[in-house]
Parts: structure tokens; C-alpha cells; sequence
């Protein structure tokens, strides 16, 4: 599917007469120096694991690192706490288990922990490698129709954009989000197939890309409604497509632990009620002192107003032009996980959750470039106060 607008929306991106930047190595050499910028970021305060030639995989483990180990050696686990508790296994309530943490990216690992490498350096590589992948997306669905500079600023603001520590990390953030972008660009190929398969792929790594998902399907029903409803709902029921991760997910748990409701189960019984912000537990509250819970609200604030500033520019175009181009999808598909986690207020996952907002920054492109060079300086600094609690232990 191409979009009528795609055209008129790459005009406008190098509408300052530069010549476009479309060479491969050139944007492959800007992709790599845009992961070590952000890698530079990320690790200010722990020189250690600032080298990507660095064999170390401690600084880069938490909580639920711990979990996604656990999956990736023994599959996910439920079963009747009966007073046993490990640390692995244990989650305060009538209910034990990890199946509250998704597959894929602990499948990902395992498959290819059998090229002879440590699991624990496998799960690492396989979320950097893929954060890397997003950037490449970045590159070659938007940033090579961009002058250079331009298409710089872009790349440096999505490497520092809020929860970037965590696509470094042993977490799926960035293994969701490089199967979302790869969905992104099947739908402005017209591969909606392949759009629906990649979406899926992502809802099976990390639960708020279910909420890109609906963003998604809402975004291309709007678009096809501007052609025709036959093209909305045609559109629309390929996305939703990628939400079959979840019926299959509990037909899973079904077979295998006997209740399908397995993942929310666990998932209810780890919500903290007692939220400082939605998304933002008392007890992290507790953990991080208040420099470090101000600190996560500046990140939340921040991200908020780029995704707002995303939303804004796209209804702007829209008035001018009477009609939402493809940015509608990058945008709504960010205002999702925003509001998916405010609303679901799982206990302290905002910090790496709002990392999935990212196509809101590519909407920002159209910015002029003072702006973007503020969110750029800014994003960088937010980002490595964040994350130097997480290196300090403090976020999970």
C-alpha cells in the first residue's frame, strides 16, 4: 500500500533544496555512529561498558533480565505458589511463574545461544544488534529522504530518545521496536502480509506493542477511509492481524499450564496500586530518593511533549492538505503507548516502555532544525541522568 500523500511527504522533507542522502554505506556509517552516540550517552557514568568491543553483560542485567534468562533456558513457567519463593520464580500472590514475560526475545536468544556463546551475552547482543536494526529502519524508511544534516539530527534524537539505556540492555524494547519499524515500512511498501507477520512477531516480545498495534490499526483505517471504505477495512484487518500473538499466547497457556489467562494472572498480581504517576509505583518512587524520581518525571514530561508535538504536526498538515499522510501511523502508533501504559499503570515500566513512542520522533523530522538540535541536547541529557540510576541499581 502507498499511501497518495507518501510523495507530496517526501517533497516536503528535503524541501530546503539539499539533495537527499541516499547512499547505503553512507547511512549504514551514520546508523553506527548514531548507536555509539547513544551508547556514549547511556554510559556517562560507567565508563566500564562504554566500549561495544566490552565483553562485560553485569552492568547491562536487572530484575527482569533475570526472568528473560530464565525463559530463554527453561521456557516460561506457572504454578500454584503453595509458600515457595526463588527469585526467579516468585511473584507475591496465590500464583508463581514467568509466564508473565513474553517469549520472543528469550526464544531469539536461545536459538541463537546455540552458536556456542554465553546465554547472558547472547540476550545482550540480540538487544543491541537490534537497536542497532532500528536505526537502519530509520535510515532507510525516512532519515536518506532528508538532507544530511537534517537526516543527522534525526538519527542522533532517535539514539537518545526517553528509555534508550534500556535498548542497550537485557530487555526486548529494542527487538519490539526493530519488528515494528520493519512492520512500518511493509505497510508503506504494501506488503501488508508481511506487516501483519512482523506485527506479530513484536506483540510476542513486549506487551505495549500491543498498543502500537492499535495505534496502527486505527492510523491505516483512517488513511484507507480516505480512499474508500473497502480499502479501511481491508487495511485495518491486516493489522489487526498482529494482535493474533495473543489469542495463540493463551491458547498456549491453556494447553501448557491449563489456564489460558496464565500472563494476566501474573501480570495483576504484579501491579502495585499505589502509583506516585501512572506508571510510576510508590515503591520505585521509594527506591529512586527524590532527585531520581524527578528525574523520571522530567523523562515522562519529555516524552509526553514529543509525542503531543508528533500529534500536533500531523493534524497541522492535515489542515492544510484535507488529508492525514502516512505520519498518521508513526504518530498514532506512539499516542498508543502512551496511553496503554497510563491506563494499564504497570508497576515501574514507564522508564523503558516509552521507548516503543519513537516514531513519534520521526514525525519530528518536519521541525525545524533548531528544534530538533533542542530535543536532540535535551534528550541526551535526560536520558543519561536516567540512565545513571539504572546503572546505580535503583531502576529495574
Amino acid at each position: 500500500m502507498r499511501e497518495p500523500s507518501q510523495t507530496a511527504e517526501r517533497s516536503l522533507d528535503s524541501s530546503d533544496g539539499a539533495p537527499p542522502s541516499r547512499s547505503l554505506p553512507v547511512g549504514l556509517a551514520l546508523c553506527a555512529a548514531a548507536w555509539l552516540f547513544g551508547r556514549e550517552v547511556v554510559t556517562i557514568s560507567l565508563g566500564s561498558a562504554r566500549s561495544p568491543f566490552s565483553a562485560l553483560v553485569g552492568p547491562w542485567y536487572r530484575w527482569d533480565s533475570i526472568n528473560y534468562l530464565a525463559i530463554a533456558e527453561h521456557g516460561r513457567t506457572f504454578y500454584r505458589c503453595n509458600g515457595h519463593s526463588t527469585l526467579l520464580f516468585h511473584a507475591s500472590g496465590t500464583w508463581c511463574g514467568v509466564a508473565t514475560w513474553l517469549p520472543g526475545y528469550p526464544t531469539v536468544a536461545s536459538e541463537l545461544h546455540r552458536l556456542g556463546a554465553p546465554l547472558t551475552t547472547t540476550l545482550n547482543a540480540v538487544s543491541q544488534l537490534a537497536w542497532f536494526a532500528v536505526l537502519v529502519a530509520v535510515w532507510v524508511g525516512w532519515a536518506r529522504h532528508l538532507d544530511l544534516s537534517r537526516a543527522v539530527l534525526l538519527l542522533g534524537v532517535c539514539s537518545v530518545f526517553p528509555g534508550a539505556v534500556y535498548a542497550y540492555a537485557i530487555f526486548p524494547v529494542s527487538l519490539a521496536l526493530a519488528l515494528l519499524f520493519g512492520a512500518v515500512l511493509a505497510l508503506n511498501r504494501g506488503h501488508l502480509l508481511t506487516m501483519a507477520v512482523l506485527l506479530c512477531c513484536a506483540n510476542f516480545c513486549y506487551p505495549s506493542a500491543w498498543y502500537a498495534t492499535v495505534g496502527l490499526v486505527i492510523a491505516v483505517g483512517v488513511l484507507g477511509l480516505q480512499e474508500s471504505p473497502r480499502a479501511a477495512l481491508r487495511r485495518a484487518g491486516w493489522g489487526c492481524a498482529g494482535l493474533l500473538s495473543i489469542p495463540l499466547l493463551m491458547l498456549h497457556d491453556q494447553i501448557v499450564f491449563g489456564h489460558f489467562n496464565a500472563f494476566f494472572v501474573l501480570e495483576a498480581q504484579s501491579t502495585d496500586p499505589h502509583l506516585y504517576l501512572p506508571g510510576i509505583p510508590s515503591s520505585l518512587v521509594a527506591n529512586l530518593g527524590q532527585p531520581g524520581t524527578h528525574v523520571l518525571v522530567a523523562q515522562a514530561v519529555f516524552a509526553l511533549l514529543l509525542v503531543g508535538a508528533a500529534v500536533a504536526v500531523v493534524v497541522i498538515g492535515r489542515s492544510r492538505s484535507g488529508s492525514f499522510d502516512a505520519d498518521l501511523v508513526l504518530a498514532l502508533m506512539s499516542l498508543s503507548v502512551v496511553v496503554g501504559d497510563v491506563i494499564s499503570s504497570s508497576a515501574g515500566t514507564w522508564s523503558r516502555s516509552i521507548l516503543l513512542a519513537l516514531p513519534a520522533a520521526l514525525v519530528l523530522r518536519r521541525l525545524p532544525r533548531w528544534a530538533l538540535i533542542v530535543i536532540l541536547v535535551a534528550g541526551a541529557v535526560i536520558t543519561a541522568l536516567v540512565s545513571n540510576y539504572f546503572f546505580d541499581n535503583r531502576l529495574i
